[in-house]
Protein backbone atom coordinates (compact mmCIF):
# COMPACT_ATOMS: atom_id res chain seq x y z
CA UNK A 1 0.00 0.00 0.00
CA UNK A 2 1.10 3.50 -0.45
CA UNK A 3 -0.64 5.50 1.26
CA UNK A 4 0.81 5.93 5.16
CA UNK A 5 -2.48 6.30 7.49
CA UNK A 6 -2.55 7.98 10.61
CA UNK A 7 -5.69 7.48 12.69
CA UNK A 8 -6.21 9.86 16.07
CA UNK A 9 -8.82 10.61 18.19
CA UNK A 10 -10.31 14.11 18.46
CA UNK A 11 -9.59 16.01 22.19
CA UNK A 12 -12.20 15.93 24.11
CA UNK A 13 -12.65 19.48 25.62
CA UNK A 14 -10.51 21.51 22.63
CA UNK A 15 -9.86 20.44 19.12
CA UNK A 16 -7.68 23.59 18.28
CA UNK A 17 -5.19 22.46 21.74
CA UNK A 18 -4.69 19.57 20.13
CA UNK A 19 -2.61 20.70 16.92
CA UNK A 20 0.95 21.81 17.76
CA UNK A 21 2.15 21.97 13.93
CA UNK A 22 0.46 23.10 10.83
CA UNK A 23 0.35 19.74 8.73
CA UNK A 24 3.10 18.85 6.15
CA UNK A 25 3.05 19.24 2.28
CA UNK A 26 1.50 15.80 0.32
CA UNK A 27 -0.77 15.17 3.74
CA UNK A 28 -4.71 14.77 3.65
CA UNK A 29 -6.50 15.65 6.89
CA UNK A 30 -10.05 14.22 7.17
CA UNK A 31 -12.30 14.71 9.91
CA UNK A 32 -14.08 11.95 10.75
CA UNK A 33 -15.30 8.90 8.06
CA UNK A 34 -17.69 9.51 5.20
CA UNK A 35 -19.80 6.38 6.05
CA UNK A 36 -20.69 8.20 9.23
CA UNK A 37 -22.93 10.95 7.18
CA UNK A 38 -25.54 8.37 6.19
CA UNK A 39 -25.40 6.86 9.85
CA UNK A 40 -27.03 10.25 10.62
CA UNK A 41 -23.66 11.67 12.36
CA UNK A 42 -24.39 15.42 11.54
CA UNK A 43 -22.70 16.88 14.35
CA UNK A 44 -19.73 18.99 14.10
CA UNK A 45 -16.58 17.97 15.42
CA UNK A 46 -13.79 20.38 14.36
CA UNK A 47 -13.91 24.34 14.22
CA UNK A 48 -13.27 25.58 10.91
CA UNK A 49 -10.01 27.70 12.43
CA UNK A 50 -8.69 24.18 13.54
CA UNK A 51 -9.47 22.53 9.83
CA UNK A 52 -7.19 25.52 8.26
CA UNK A 53 -4.32 24.81 10.49
CA UNK A 54 -4.13 21.58 8.36
CA UNK A 55 -4.22 22.77 4.89
CA UNK A 56 -5.55 25.49 2.13
CA UNK A 57 -7.11 23.38 0.17
CA UNK A 58 -10.49 21.18 -0.21
CA UNK A 59 -13.79 20.11 0.84
CA UNK A 60 -16.92 18.82 2.77
CA UNK A 61 -19.99 19.60 4.61
CA UNK A 62 -21.10 21.48 7.84
CA UNK A 63 -22.79 20.78 11.56
CA UNK A 64 -26.07 19.89 10.66
CA UNK A 65 -24.99 19.22 6.73
CA UNK A 66 -25.78 23.26 6.57
CA UNK A 67 -24.34 23.12 2.81
CA UNK A 68 -21.22 22.11 1.08
CA UNK A 69 -17.80 23.52 1.84
CA UNK A 70 -15.19 24.61 -0.66
CA UNK A 71 -11.68 25.35 0.54
CA UNK A 72 -9.80 27.17 -1.95
CA UNK A 73 -6.54 29.55 -1.19
CA UNK A 74 -6.75 29.14 2.61
CA UNK A 75 -10.39 30.64 2.56
CA UNK A 76 -13.34 28.50 3.34
CA UNK A 77 -17.03 28.84 1.55
CA UNK A 78 -20.64 27.67 2.53
CA UNK A 79 -22.53 27.25 -0.87
CA UNK A 80 -25.90 26.96 1.17
CA UNK A 81 -29.14 25.20 -0.42
CA UNK A 82 -31.22 28.54 -1.38
CA UNK A 83 -28.12 28.72 -3.97
CA UNK A 84 -25.89 31.70 -1.92
CA UNK A 85 -22.30 31.52 -1.09
CA UNK A 86 -21.29 32.46 2.29
CA UNK A 87 -17.88 32.92 4.16
CA UNK A 88 -18.81 30.83 7.48
CA UNK A 89 -17.08 32.52 10.26
CA UNK A 90 -14.24 30.13 11.60
CA UNK A 91 -16.47 29.16 15.15
CA UNK A 92 -17.94 26.88 12.59
CA UNK A 93 -17.64 23.30 12.96
CA UNK A 94 -17.69 20.58 10.29
CA UNK A 95 -18.87 16.82 11.22
CA UNK A 96 -16.30 15.39 7.71
CA UNK A 97 -14.30 17.56 5.66
CA UNK A 98 -10.90 16.80 3.44
CA UNK A 99 -8.02 19.28 2.85
CA UNK A 100 -4.82 19.24 2.13
CA UNK A 101 -1.77 22.07 1.52
CA UNK A 102 -2.10 21.86 -2.07
CA UNK A 103 1.22 21.88 -4.90
CA UNK A 104 1.22 21.35 -7.87
CA UNK A 105 3.11 18.25 -8.69
CA UNK A 106 1.96 17.64 -12.02
CA UNK A 107 -0.24 19.66 -15.12
CA UNK A 108 -2.82 18.19 -17.37
CA UNK A 109 -3.58 20.46 -20.18
CA UNK A 110 -7.45 20.43 -21.46
CA UNK A 111 -7.65 21.54 -24.98
CA UNK A 112 -11.16 20.53 -25.52
CA UNK A 113 -14.81 20.92 -24.57
CA UNK A 114 -15.71 17.95 -22.23
CA UNK A 115 -18.17 16.67 -19.56
CA UNK A 116 -16.53 15.86 -16.36
CA UNK A 117 -16.69 11.68 -16.79
CA UNK A 118 -14.82 12.72 -19.69
CA UNK A 119 -12.00 14.84 -17.63
CA UNK A 120 -12.08 11.80 -15.10
CA UNK A 121 -11.34 9.66 -17.91
CA UNK A 122 -8.29 11.93 -19.55
CA UNK A 123 -7.10 12.32 -15.71
CA UNK A 124 -6.82 8.44 -14.48
CA UNK A 125 -5.41 7.43 -18.09
CA UNK A 126 -2.68 10.50 -17.34
CA UNK A 127 -1.74 9.05 -13.78
CA UNK A 128 1.20 6.73 -12.93
CA UNK A 129 -0.58 5.44 -9.53
CA UNK A 130 -4.36 5.14 -9.03
CA UNK A 131 -3.48 3.62 -5.56
CA UNK A 132 -3.04 7.32 -4.02
CA UNK A 133 -4.89 10.30 -3.16
CA UNK A 134 -4.94 13.30 -6.05
CA UNK A 135 -5.61 16.51 -4.98
CA UNK A 136 -6.91 18.31 -8.19
CA UNK A 137 -8.09 22.18 -9.12
CA UNK A 138 -9.27 23.26 -12.65
CA UNK A 139 -9.93 26.89 -12.67
CA UNK A 140 -11.42 27.46 -16.39
CA UNK A 141 -14.73 28.79 -18.29
CA UNK A 142 -17.38 26.26 -17.36
CA UNK A 143 -19.79 25.86 -20.36
CA UNK A 144 -22.61 24.31 -18.04
CA UNK A 145 -22.96 22.84 -14.38
CA UNK A 146 -25.25 21.49 -12.16
CA UNK A 147 -24.57 22.08 -8.76
CA UNK A 148 -26.30 21.00 -5.24
CA UNK A 149 -26.19 21.60 -1.67
CA UNK A 150 -28.32 20.56 0.88
CA UNK A 151 -30.97 21.93 3.41
CA UNK A 152 -30.00 21.29 6.91
CA UNK A 153 -33.73 22.11 8.92
CA UNK A 154 -34.65 19.44 6.20
CA UNK A 155 -32.33 16.63 6.48
CA UNK A 156 -32.11 16.26 9.91
CA UNK A 157 -35.54 15.46 10.49
CA UNK A 158 -34.80 12.73 7.33
CA UNK A 159 -33.68 9.02 7.44
CA UNK A 160 -30.38 8.59 4.95
CA UNK A 161 -32.24 6.89 1.92
CA UNK A 162 -34.58 9.96 1.81
CA UNK A 163 -31.32 12.71 2.11
CA UNK A 164 -32.15 13.36 -1.66
CA UNK A 165 -35.60 14.55 -1.54
CA UNK A 166 -33.40 17.63 0.92
CA UNK A 167 -31.23 18.52 -1.81
CA UNK A 168 -31.86 21.13 -4.21
CA UNK A 169 -29.93 21.34 -7.86
CA UNK A 170 -29.18 24.53 -9.68
CA UNK A 171 -27.88 24.10 -13.31
CA UNK A 172 -25.47 27.55 -14.51
CA UNK A 173 -24.41 28.32 -18.50
CA UNK A 174 -21.16 30.32 -19.18
CA UNK A 175 -19.59 30.76 -16.17
CA UNK A 176 -15.85 30.93 -14.91
CA UNK A 177 -14.79 29.06 -11.28
CA UNK A 178 -12.43 26.73 -9.60
CA UNK A 179 -13.60 23.13 -9.46
CA UNK A 180 -12.11 21.38 -6.23
CA UNK A 181 -11.54 18.10 -6.34
CA UNK A 182 -10.33 15.01 -4.85
CA UNK A 183 -9.51 11.76 -6.33
CA UNK A 184 -9.67 8.35 -3.55
CA UNK A 185 -8.10 5.05 -4.37
CA UNK A 186 -11.06 2.14 -4.31
CA UNK A 187 -9.41 0.46 -1.15
CA UNK A 188 -10.54 3.25 1.26
CA UNK A 189 -14.64 2.08 1.32
CA UNK A 190 -16.38 3.48 3.82
CA UNK A 191 -13.40 5.92 4.84
CA UNK A 192 -14.14 8.17 2.18
CA UNK A 193 -16.02 8.65 -1.62
CA UNK A 194 -13.81 6.43 -3.75
CA UNK A 195 -12.83 7.49 -7.40
CA UNK A 196 -13.77 11.47 -7.69
CA UNK A 197 -15.30 14.12 -5.00
CA UNK A 198 -16.18 17.59 -7.14
CA UNK A 199 -16.85 21.11 -5.72
CA UNK A 200 -17.19 23.97 -7.66
CA UNK A 201 -16.82 27.54 -6.37
CA UNK A 202 -17.56 30.35 -9.52
CA UNK A 203 -14.72 33.08 -9.91
CA UNK A 204 -17.19 35.76 -8.51
CA UNK A 205 -17.69 33.52 -5.30
CA UNK A 206 -21.28 33.83 -6.08
CA UNK A 207 -22.28 30.22 -7.14
CA UNK A 208 -20.86 26.72 -5.63
CA UNK A 209 -21.99 23.41 -4.50
CA UNK A 210 -21.11 19.78 -4.88
CA UNK A 211 -20.72 19.26 -8.48
CA UNK A 212 -23.88 16.90 -10.19
CA UNK A 213 -22.34 17.23 -14.02
CA UNK A 214 -20.74 19.56 -15.91
CA UNK A 215 -19.14 20.69 -19.33
CA UNK A 216 -16.03 22.26 -18.69
CA UNK A 217 -13.78 23.93 -21.69
CA UNK A 218 -9.85 24.60 -22.42
CA UNK A 219 -7.39 24.79 -19.43
CA UNK A 220 -5.28 22.88 -17.09
CA UNK A 221 -5.45 20.66 -14.44
CA UNK A 222 -3.17 21.17 -11.56
CA UNK A 223 -2.26 17.71 -9.92
CA UNK A 224 -1.16 17.52 -6.05
CA UNK A 225 -0.24 14.01 -5.40
CA UNK A 226 -0.73 12.96 -2.00
CA UNK A 227 0.55 10.04 0.47
CA UNK A 228 0.13 10.51 3.39
CA UNK A 229 -3.54 10.18 5.09
CA UNK A 230 -4.58 11.35 8.37
CA UNK A 231 -8.06 10.39 9.45
CA UNK A 232 -9.37 12.32 12.80
CA UNK A 233 -11.98 10.09 14.66
CA UNK A 234 -14.55 11.79 16.73
CA UNK A 235 -14.72 11.14 20.57
CA UNK A 236 -17.71 10.19 22.43
CA UNK A 237 -20.79 7.93 22.77
CA UNK A 238 -22.65 9.43 19.54
CA UNK A 239 -19.84 8.40 17.00
CA UNK A 240 -18.57 4.87 19.29
CA UNK A 241 -22.02 3.64 18.74
CA UNK A 242 -22.71 4.48 15.04
CA UNK A 243 -23.16 1.40 13.16
CA UNK A 244 -20.15 1.34 10.57
CA UNK A 245 -19.69 -1.99 9.30
CA UNK A 246 -23.03 -1.78 7.16
CA UNK A 247 -22.57 -1.17 3.69
CA UNK A 248 -23.86 2.51 3.51
CA UNK A 249 -22.62 2.87 -0.43
CA UNK A 250 -26.23 2.99 -1.74
CA UNK A 251 -27.29 5.44 0.68
CA UNK A 252 -24.09 7.22 0.12
CA UNK A 253 -24.44 7.29 -3.53
CA UNK A 254 -28.08 8.91 -2.71
CA UNK A 255 -26.38 11.75 -1.25
CA UNK A 256 -23.98 12.43 -3.52
CA UNK A 257 -25.76 11.33 -6.70
CA UNK A 258 -29.78 12.23 -7.13
CA UNK A 259 -30.26 16.04 -5.64
CA UNK A 260 -33.69 17.12 -6.94
CA UNK A 261 -34.29 20.19 -9.44
CA UNK A 262 -35.18 23.53 -8.14
CA UNK A 263 -38.90 24.11 -9.23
Amino acid sequence: MNVWLNIALLCATSVVSCATATMPRDTLYQVSVVNALPAKDYKGQVTLEELLRHGNFGLGTFGRLDGEMIVLNGRIYQAKEDGTVERPPLTETTPWAVITRFRTDSQLSIDHRMTIEELQAKIDADLDNLNIFYALRLQTRIAMITVRSVDAETIVRRSPVSVAGAQKSRTHEDIKGTLVGLRSPSYIGSMNVTGYHWHFISADREVGGHVVAAEVDRGAVDVDHIRTWEVVLPEGNDFGTLDLGTDRTKDLETVEEQPAPVP
